[in-house]
């Protein structure tokens, strides 16, 4: 498991229940015309409800007002809730994205009365995916 660095947290582990969007992260300054490589990692452990879905997209802003799509998860139903053996308490999806500007955040729809047990964190990539963290805060 890489060592996330605690800035890059997105959601902290916990329940969720219904649609929503994140706090924004705010990455700093961006390099003119560059970006960062980041692993986005969504860890769950349980879902509640009646056949429950939830999707969760990642996406950047340069101002908070205006979001524009990074990367997207598989869709999460009741059927990813049925690991055995060592996967049995913990899963995890990985996806990747590159960052632009300078805040990032998640957003979430929830099938109604469904409910998630998750976290989602960011890694930063360099240029050879060693897990190294490039931005400066």
């Amino acid at each position: 498991m890489p060592a996330y660095d605690t800035k890059l947290q997105l959601k902290a582990p916990g329940l969720q229940s219904g649609t929503t969007s994140g706090t924004p992260v705010d990455l700093g300054s961006i390099r003119p015309n560059g970006g960062q490589l980041l692993q986005f990692d969504l860890l769950w452990s349980a879902m509640g409800g009646t056949t429950p879905t939830m999707d969760v997209i990642i996406e950047e802003s340069p101002d908070q007002t205006t979001w524009r799509q990074v990367t997207t998860f598989r869709q999460l139903a009741t059927a990813d809730n049925s690991f055995t053996g060592a996967n049995a308490n913990g899963r995890k999806m990985a996806r990747f994205g590159l960052v632009t500007q300078r805040y990032v955040r998640y957003r979430t729809t929830m099938s109604a009365g469904g409910s998630m047990n998750y976290s989602l964190n960011a890694l930063g990539m360099d240029a050879v995916a060693r897990g190294m963290q490039t931005f400066s805060f």
